[in-house]
């Protein structure tokens, strides 16, 4: 686990009762801090890494749509017909339906 220093502002009353919550457990402030944030994690749930894959996803997804826009203004993608469009979405799909079900 990577480790990471940080400073942390609080008011004196709040300061003394961490000082407090220390003696009576025999726990270090940095043990007490993390204990807080593992009992807040479980009670709040902030979904971190979740947040974080959906964001890379949507930035590969934007990078591609992007690149293929960028092939279509070039004019290296052949212009389609209708039913070929059709034809192009049921295939995506299909491929889309079949990682689904191996993953």
């Amino acid at each position: 686990m990577a480790q990471v220093e940080m400073t942390v502002s609080m008011d004196s009353r709040r300061q003394e009762q961490i000082d407090r919550f220390c003696a009576i457990s025999g726990l270090s402030r940095k043990q007490t801090f993390n204990e807080m944030m593992d009992m807040w994690e479980r009670l709040v749930y902030i979904p971190w890494i979740e947040f974080i894959e959906q964001e890379e996803k949507r930035r590969k997804a934007r990078e591609g749509f992007n690149a293929i826009r960028a092939k279509a203004e070039r004019g290296e993608y052949p212009d389609l017909t209708m039913e070929e469009i059709i034809e192009e979405i049921a295939k995506a799909r299909a491929e889309k339906r079949q990682k689904e079900n191996q993953g």
